[in-house]
């Protein structure tokens, strides 16, 4: 069976999957995208046990390490309480070599506060299981329960991915015949990558095909919208039943650790390094590793509408950040809430309140660096010296 004899419309044209081109036609088809094999061979890729999105930006980042010594800090993204590397290394040397799953459950408690969404759900979901199991007398494992959970998770997600996928297609309509071929072409190869069953489908790489087009597509209004529905293919870190299919195979250790090292803290610049944002401490968030890592290249409107409660968190890590500089935790940094704040609303579109910081701006900017003078002249009232 050919799994691409579907025809989408765009505007007057549309892809025959078929032969594999645009035919000029008005009449328009609606049928969805039925597809065999699914995400088994989709969106999900190994990584690295110990994982963290920091090791991508470690150089570029070396100015936001006192952040990452902190404690208790909200994630501005997942609302999750912020590990720093050191504590994540003790619960690693630890809780993943306990044998019995129900002491480990009970064990991890005392990180859940730390888990970010999809973790935390994931973490409860086995709770339930393997406390549920124990009291029917069955011993079961992580991995027992993720596989037992495995197949409606894959007809749920083969669900999701084929909605979305349907969609982005949905959005060509308002592209030009040729620029609607090529985002065609891309939704093909992605098929054809399924279909053969040798390589996984790399969500990122679908959606970096799309960026790829950007330059091209600056003046079509509906393009930014179109890359848009593409972030939102699931990934584990962002969908229970991702995670569930991902890391059914894994071993125990390797399932253990996942609910924790994606809050392991990094750098996130609020103005992208892709956007020539600065290496410095004026432009730093500390993040959560999994939300650094979820939100990649996404427009911050596209990922502030999957997360709405983006700018609550962002109050909190503030307030978090305050009350470390009152308690004297990064010392020389004083000034950090009072670029960083204005930075986020001119670029994220959300306003933090700092009427609770007691250090006022003149004896904050004492330590601003000269290297940042010139990069920021609306400050120059306080930091500028005598003969400078």
């Amino acid at each position: 069976m050919n799994l691409f004899n579907v025809t989408f419309n765009t505007n007057n044209h549309s892809f025959d999957w078929k032969n594999k081109r645009m035919i000029n036609t008005a009449v328009l088809t609606n049928n969805p995208i039925k597809l065999n094999n699914g995400p088994d061979y989709d969106t999900f890729t190994r990584s690295d046990i110990n994982f963290t999105s920091a090791n991508r930006s470690a150089n570029s980042t070396k100015r936001g390490r006192f952040l990452k010594r902190l404690q208790n800090i909200t994630d501005p993204y997942s609302g999750a309480k912020i590990l720093t590397k050191e504590e994540f290394e003790v619960f690693q040397q630890t809780i993943p070599q306990v044998q019995n799953p129900n002491i480990r459950i009970r064990m991890m408690s005392k990180y859940e506060r730390n888990m970010r969404p999809v973790e935390k759900q994931m973490y409860l979901k086995l709770g339930i299981a393997i406390r549920k199991a124990e009291k029917e007398g069955i011993n079961k494992t992580f991995k027992d329960v993720l596989n037992d959970e495995k197949p409606a998770a894959l007809k749920r997600l083969e669900e999701k991915e084929y909605n979305i996928l349907n969609k982005v297609i949905e959005e060509t309509k308002t592209m030009k015949p040729h620029n609607a071929q090529r985002v065609m072409t891309e939704v093909e190869k992605t098929w054809n990558t399924v279909e053969s069953k040798e390589h996984h489908f790399k969500r990122k790489d679908f959606i970096n095909s799309l960026l790829n087009m950007r330059e091209e597509q600056k003046d079509n209004p509906h393009f930014e919208y179109l890359v848009g529905v593409a972030h939102k293919l699931p990934n584990s870190h962002t969908d229970l039943d991702a995670f569930i299919v991902k890391y059914a195979e894994r071993s125990e250790q390797e399932i253990t650790e996942r609910l924790v090292n994606s809050s392991v803290g990094t750098i996130e610049h609020i103005i992208p390094d892709t956007f020539d944002g600065a290496n410095e401490a004026s432009n730093f968030l500390l993040t959560t590793s999994g939300s650094n890592v979820e939100r990649d290249t996404m427009s911050f409107k596209d990922y502030r509408n999957i997360h709405p409660k983006i700018p609550k968190y962002c109050q909190e890590y503030m307030n978090n950040i305050i009350d470390s500089i009152h308690e004297g935790k990064i010392p020389g940094y004083e000034w950090y809430p009072y670029v960083v704040a204005p930075t986020i609303e001119q670029e994220m579109g959300i306003k933090v309140d700092l009427s609770k910081y007691k250090i006022k701006p003149k004896k904050a900017f004492k330590t601003f660096p000269e290297r940042l003078w010139d990069m920021y002249p609306q400050y120059s009232q306080y930091y500028n010296r005598k003969g400078a």
